[in-house]
């Protein structure tokens, strides 16, 4: 999203209590942003109390910040828990994951058996057991609850990193606005 789409967006809150603004890159400006958070994050001040929360997931982490009012939420709803580039593979043949093969239509067919280190970027990837997944809900006072969930990483393999948010779950969480 541009700062204009954005902006065109806001203009229009006559109409709309409060927005939540979807992205796949992030715009808080605490990890990795888009280029334009700053001109994103002054139309929500010049919109003051129009948008409630920014979710995105580009870097697969469980992040969670709330600046000038508006909550930041970086959410790891995925399988692939950690990219980097590596020289080695972490993954044996026979450690494998069940894949939909799904039709030109997106109808899935069924699933087949696939081995992780011969993916194309399987020795660079870090895989869930399970899906993460989250449900957020907001109060009438702006009060908002994220219930989480927590998995393993695949075969017990972890990425070699000490980031913050580079976890196996999404935290349950409640803040208030």
């Amino acid at each position: 999203m541009s700062s204009v789409d954005c902006e065109r967006l806001l203009r229009k809150r006559v109409y709309v209590e409060v927005f939540l603004i979807f992205a796949h890159p992030g715009i808080s400006g605490e990890w990795y942003s888009t280029p334009d958070t700053e001109k994103i994050q002054a139309l929500f001040r010049k919109y003051r109390g129009t948008v409630l929360m920014c979710l995105n997931g580009h870097l697969h982490t469980d992040h969670l910040c709330v600046k000038d009012e508006v909550a930041y939420f970086d959410v790891n709803a995925v399988i692939n828990g950690y990219w980097a580039i590596t020289k080695g593979h972490h993954y044996l043949d026979g450690q494998t994951f069940l894949r939909e093969t799904i039709d030109e239509n997106g109808r899935v067919l069924g699933e087949e058996t696939f081995n992780l280190n011969k993916l194309t970027q399987g020795k660079n990837t870090w895989f869930f057991d399970d899906l993460l997944s989250a449900i957020v809900e907001i109060e009438d006072d702006d009060t908002i609850n994220i219930e989480g969930s927590k998995t393993f990483w695949k075969y017990g393999i972890l990425p070699p990193v000490n980031k913050s948010g580079v976890k196996s779950e999404i935290k349950t969480r409640r803040i208030k606005l």
